[in-house]
Order: structure tokens, then sequence, then C-alpha cells
């Protein structure tokens, strides 16, 4: 099927330049095929989609496979495999934070794919903006879109179905926003039914009291007024097993965010809507709440529907005024590098807590609703330092990276990158330059000018053409993974050395970018008694949608702050001890040997003791850190603050500077001039 498919590409491309075989090719089979795909093997995929309707189902996906697969049949394209057929279930066209068809646009752009196909443009997306650059992606990467019904679109089409597909879609959100108003103008209940509340069966909205509920909000209400926090409130709901109006936990955004259950005023009879209104990120794709002007809401007063008092609601809204109004989420700040990706082992997300810079790790579950029992914290660059270590060096660095384990596309060696970009860019070019020589007036030119002109264009082009289809992928085994392992062995590197690490540049971005590439979630488990603690970490493939199996384990023992929370360090400090780099050579303890004659240093040997001191005052390592081979810490500091006060020290720098040796030379003389003060015990 693939010889038949490259067959009709060469028979398509002879049809651009002779109309009667044009004639006799149909219009679809000439609309799909292009020239720029012949030039390789073609891969194919296919996309679908449904929206959260009633109306569409399971069976709607089955359709548009099916629509697809008669379509690459009826070009004589190959069938794609059951890894590239992407489907997204329930999920709105709006905005392109969709799973797969995230992972889709991956493939491509690791080279899975070159040909797409979907039944609609508007399974694709609903945004005009999107459907142009999801088409310039195909393009750039030697591909392109097809539609089963349409068959491959040209420019100008694709913009009249992006423009359709997102009028219908702004036309129906109009439609629904001005049914909703009419039905709450008549007093019924539009959305969600508030907690403490029932719909009439067959009433379109009309709304009772919940007897149940009603009680559970009076507490609330009546709680909050007397004092309580909102945390306290819901620990005690969910220690009482009280289920929220979706039947989990309550949280604290539960109670005190912008809609929620202490700003409601249909607690004291008040029925509101449009109080906020929501817009979608066009970049994340997230809704954000934003307030609205209150002469343009609709109130409408049923005193029947009350389950507060005045007074206790008076007394609510006050304590909400006092602490600055409802809950409202802090907006992003500096962004943090295990942020969607950390997890306790409850489920629950762990969340950064504290003050800049001394953040610590907590269990969203524990903190916000009570729910969990681990309720310890830790340093979250203590966190931090372990994960990046963890990956180092048993998942994602040298020869052991994921990247080189799993079975993916190589890369695609730098010469060939170069070149067939410099070629596109120059095709590009030289092909605006031919539709110019269309208007005689743009150059000026004679009609033999602009003969000879499109002639030598259209032969440079065909050039071109040429060495793009000559111009081949070439995959190595030794191309699989080491790039990306040494990409990310380098970002390892450069977040252990700034921790706790933030982002205060689009450069560190694009490192915790990098990170949460590689890391799919990573789990802490806090509940051991003797402060230890597990970390587990799932890595994430590097290719396609492709899953890597296994989990990287570890348990760590009782956290250390300071020079010894980072082992890095400590392990350099000692196997630089151990290698005496900062030690007296033989010639150099021969000069300053008289100093240490008659004095009894806390029963250390003097040469160790000196030894000690360099060791200190070049690498700043604390006296209690020191290693093991000079001695005991606390001996260690007593004989050495004698040695300073007595000025010994001084005297040895001075011998050794006159003798010229390199051992101080540079050296801070007035490093230990601080323990001469008596208050140092």
């Amino acid at each position: 099927m693939t010889d038949n498919f490259e067959h009709n590409h060469r028979e398509n491309e002879r049809a651009a330049t002779d109309p009667q075989i044009e004639q006799l090719l149909g219009s679809q089979w000439f609309a799909a095929t292009d020239r720029k795909i012949a030039s390789r093997a073609t891969v194919t995929a296919i996309y679908a989609r449904y929206s959260p309707r009633p109306d569409e189902t399971e069976e709607s996906i089955e359709r548009q496979i099916e629509a697809c697969r008669a379509y690459f049949d009826s070009i004589g394209a190959p069938q794609p495999t059951e890894a590239r057929i992407y489907i997204d279930r329930m999920s709105s066209g709006t905005h392109p934070n969709r799973p797969a068809y995230k992972a889709m646009l991956q493939d491509l752009e690791a080279g899975g794919h070159t040909l797409m196909c979907a039944e609609l443009p508007d399974r694709v997306t609903r945004d005009f903006a999107e459907l142009h650059r999801v088409h310039k992606l195909y393009e750039h990467h030697g591909g392109g879109i097809h539609f089963a019904v349409q068959g491959r679109l040209q420019p100008a089409m694709l913009s009249v179905h992006g423009f359709l597909s997102m009028e219908q879609r702004r036309q129906l959100v109009l439609r629904t926003s001005a049914g909703r108003r009419m039905a709450a103008a008549e007093g019924r209940s539009v959305g969600k039914v508030a907690y403490g509340y029932r719909t009439v069966p067959g009433s379109r909205g009309i709304l009772v009291v919940e007897p149940t509920e009603a009680e559970v909000v009076r507490r609330i209400f009546r709680e909050y007024a007397q004092g309580a926090s909102v945390r306290s409130i819901v620990i005690g709901l969910n220690h009482d097993g009280i289920p929220s109006a979706k039947g989990r936990a309550w949280s604290d955004a539960v109670l005190a965010s912008r809609c929620g259950l202490l700003a409601r005023t249909i607690y004291v009879g008040k029925v509101t809507f449009g109080a906020t209104r929501c817009t979608r990120d066009p970049v994340t794709g997230r809704t954000t709440e934003h307030a609205v002007p209150r002469q343009d809401q609709i109130v409408n007063d049923r005193p029947e529907l009350a389950v507060v008092d005045a007074a206790t609601w008076a007394a609510a809204q006050q304590r909400l005024a006092q602490r600055g109004g409802v809950f409202k989420r802090s907006a992003a700040s500096t962004p943090r590098m295990l942020v969607g990706r950390i997890f306790c082992p409850c489920g629950s997300r762990m969340h950064y807590v504290g003050l800049r810079g001394r953040y610590r790790l907590a269990c969203s579950a524990s903190t916000r609703a009570g729910t969990c029992a681990r309720k310890r914290t830790i340093a979250a660059a203590v966190i931090e330092g372990d994960v990046l270590r963890l990956l180092r060096d048993e998942g994602l660095s040298g020869t052991s990276s994921p990247a080189s384990r799993v079975p993916t596309r190589g890369r695609v060696r730098e010469p060939y990158t170069k070149r067939r970009a410099q070629l596109e860019r120059r095709m590009v070019e030289v092909e605006a330059q031919l539709d110019a020589t269309m208007e005689p007036e743009t150059y000026g030119l004679s009609a033999e000018s602009l003969a000879s002109l499109r002639e030598r264009l259209e032969s440079e082009i065909r050039g071109i053409a040429s060495e793009l289809e000559t111009l081949t992928v070439q995959y190595t085994e030794s191309d699989r993974g080491s790039r990306a392992a040494v990409d990310f062995s380098a970002v390892i590197a450069t977040m252990l050395g700034r921790l706790p690490f933030e982002a205060r540049d689009p450069n560190d971005r694009e490192l915790i970018d990098t990170f949460r590439s590689a890391v799919d979630r990573i789990e802490i488990d806090l509940s051991a008694k003797d402060r230890s603690y597990r970390i587990r970490v799932s890595p994430a493939a590097w290719s396609g949608h492709t899953k890597t199996a296994g989990t990287i384990e570890r348990l760590f023992d009782r956290p250390r702050l300071g020079f010894l929370g980072d082992p890095d360090r400590a392990a350099a400090a000692l196997d630089a001890a151990n290698r005496e780099l900062f030690a007296l050579a033989d010639d150099d303890w021969e000069v300053v040997e008289h100093l240490f004659a008659r004095r009894n240093w806390r029963r250390l040997e003097p040469r160790r003791l000196v030894d000690a001191l360099l060791f200190h005052t070049w690498t700043k390592v604390p006296i209690i850190c020191a290693p093991p081979r000079f001695g005991s810490a606390v001996t260690l500091n007593a004989a050495m603050t004698e040695l300073v006060r007595s000025g010994t020290w001084a005297n040895v720098i001075s011998l050794l500077a006159e003798a010229e040796s390199p051992v101080v030379a540079g050296i801070d003389a007035t490093y230990f001039d601080h323990w001469k003060s008596e208050a140092r015990k």
C-alpha cells in the first residue's frame, strides 16, 4: 500500500504541470496529496474527540475513526497503528489543554508521524488561531492535516472552517447565557443547586430547603460567627463524617472561596445570578473567576429559602471583611520545581507552606481538610535536593537514563536539521518571488525578462525539492537518549547548585519545565515516627506518549540541615581531607615545627591540627562537620581556639608566607581573628 501511495504522489506531482492529468484525478485525491510528504515514508495518525454533551457518546469516537480509516484507504495512505490513534473523551475543543491532543503534537515534533486525519476541523479545535497554529506546525515538520469529510484544505478554506467553528461556539454560549438570565429573572434556579436545597421534581428549577443539609449550613455559619477558623470548621465536619455537596471531604475553599458557602446570599433568602463570570486562560485552559458589578447581577428575594438568621449572617460577613474578603487563591508566585508533581501517599497533593526562602512541604489534605493523619512537614530544600540526587544517581543521568532504556525514535543529527531548515526557508523565499512575477508591474521588467526570471526561479525550486528528497533522516543507536541524558544531567547540576530552587527568569522556568517533563509523579511518605522519610519517583518517558514502567524509591534518614544537609558537599569535603589537598608538605612543616615544641595541644598531633586549620580556612567547612581524620570536633574546636589566641597561628601563616609556601598563597590571614574574643568559649 505504501508503494501505491508513493506512486500516486509522483502521479500527482506530474499533474501539477499537466492539466489533462489533473482532470483525470479525483478532486479529493488531488487535494489530499502533498509533494512534501512524498519525499519520505508516510506515517499516519488519527485524532478523535467528543464534547461533554449528552448526544456525544463512545459511538461518536467509533464513527470518527472509521471515517478516517476509510479516507486513508481512499487515498492509498497506510493505516495508523493503535498507538497513533489519539482520543480525547469529554473534552471541549475550545482550548488545546487536552491529553491526547498534546501527545499527538509531541509525537509530531519527535518525528513520529507526518499525516494526521480528523473527521472535521472542529474535532481538532474550535479556536480559529489554534487551527492555524496546528496547520503551520504540521507544515513545518513536513506533514499535513487532512479531514475525512473535506480532504486536505487550503489555508483560505481552513480559515473559513476555523471561523465558522469559533462563531458557532460563540453563538451557542450567547444563547445559553440569555436563556439562563431569563430563567433567573423568573425566580428559577440556574446552574448547580446550592448545598442545603433541592429542586422540586418537574418544576424546572423551583427550589425547596433540604432540612438535613440546612442544619449543617446553620452549624457552619454559627461556628464561624462565633470566631472559629475556616480550617477548624472543615476539620470538624470531616471528623463527624458529614459529606460535602459532592460527597467528598470538605475543604477551606468550599467554605470561603469567592463562590463559597459563607459568601452565598441564598442562605438569607436572596437568590443571586451572575455574581461572577469565568474566563479561560488561552494557554493553560484553566478558568478564572471575576467579580461582576452589582448592577449587572439579578437578585430575587426568596424569604422562604432563608436558613440563616440575619444576625448570624451579618456577623459572618463582618469576619469575612476583617480577613480581607472571601478566600482568594493567591496569584502564581515564583514557580517551584515540585508543584504539580509531588503527592502524599493518601493521594492528595503536597504544597509549599511558610515564608519565602523557608518553604516547607505539607499534605494539603492534612492542612486544609484534616483528613490525612500525616501532619508532619519537611523543609522543601531538603526534598528538592534529595529528589534531584535520586534522579541523578539512579534514574536520569549518564548511561542509565530512561531515554536510553525506552525504545524511542532517535534524535536527528544536527547537520541534517540545519540543512533542512535552510532549504525550507529558501523554498519559501523563492516561491514568494515566483508568485510576485505574476504581476509584471512589481518588477518593471519586460515580458522576455520576466520569462527568464521565472525559468530561473522554477529551476531553483526544482533543485531545492530534489535535495530535500535526498536529504533523509539517519537514526542511530548512539543517538537514542544520549543527548537527552546529557541535557538533563546539566539541568540537575544547575538546580542542585541553587537550592531551594526558585525560577527568577525565563531560563529558570525552562529548567523547571525540563524537570517536569522527565517526572510524572513524586510521592513522599512522612509517616515514620523516627523522622525518616521515603521518596518514590515515577519517571516519564521522553518520547511520544509511551510511559516507562517502574519506580525509583529510596528511604532517607532524618533530614539534616546546613552543611550536612548537602550530601554532595559533605562527600567532597571528606574526599578532599582524605587526599590531603590542603595539608602541609614536609618542607612546610620543617619551617614551623619549632613553634609547637613546648606546648601540649589537647593531645592532638600539632601537624594535623595545622592541617585542620588550613582545611577549614580554604573550604569554610564548619568545625562541627570536620572530617573524622582530624579528630573529635569538640576537642579540635578547643585546640584550634587556643592556637589562634596564643598567636601561634599568626606566626605559622607569617613563616609559611616568607618561605613562599603555596599552601598559604592567597589565604585570608584574618579569617580566625574573631576567635580571639573572650566571648567565644
